[in-house]
């Protein structure tokens, strides 16, 4: 992701626009990793016909958060790992709940291909109506 060069210049000359590939905004990044988050915690298993395993198993808000969370944080580190390329050893940590029907997840991530160290956090709440958030 460059701010220097267009598509049509790295097309018209692409030996030329690999040395200016490398400079990489890295909040432009992260924007676009959370927004496809969002768009795979918005998603159910076996809604999208053509990737059926894509998105979360529908959740059950009548459970306390303690069970839900076992399936959620498997289902989003596969979800990740399958789904989001920039991102590698991703883990999922559960870091407060009511013990009910609501609570955070912390997604911890190393960025692929990124010169800085490359660790990444972004917060996940589910309320107590199912409803998930993201919070970067």
């Amino acid at each position: 992701m460059s701010t220097n060069i267009s598509l049509l210049e790295r097309i018209r000359n692409p030996k030329g626009a690999s040395a200016a590939l490398g400079v990489v905004d890295r909040r432009a990044v992260l924007a676009s990793i959370r927004h496809n988050l969002e768009r795979i915690l918005a998603s159910r298993v076996d809604h999208a016909a053509a990737q059926l395993e894509l998105g979360l198993p529908s959740l059950n808000v009548d459970e306390p958060f303690s069970e839900i969370v076992v399936g959620l944080r498997q289902a989003i580190i596969r979800n990740l790992l399958a789904y989001e390329p920039r991102l590698d050893r991703v883990n999922v940590l559960h870091v407060q709940g009511d013990g009910q029907r609501q609570g955070s997840l912390v997604i911890d991530a190393m960025l692929k291909d990124d010169h800085d160290g490359g660790r990444i956090s972004i917060e996940v709440t589910l309320d107590r109506f199912g409803h998930i958030s993201v919070k970067a």
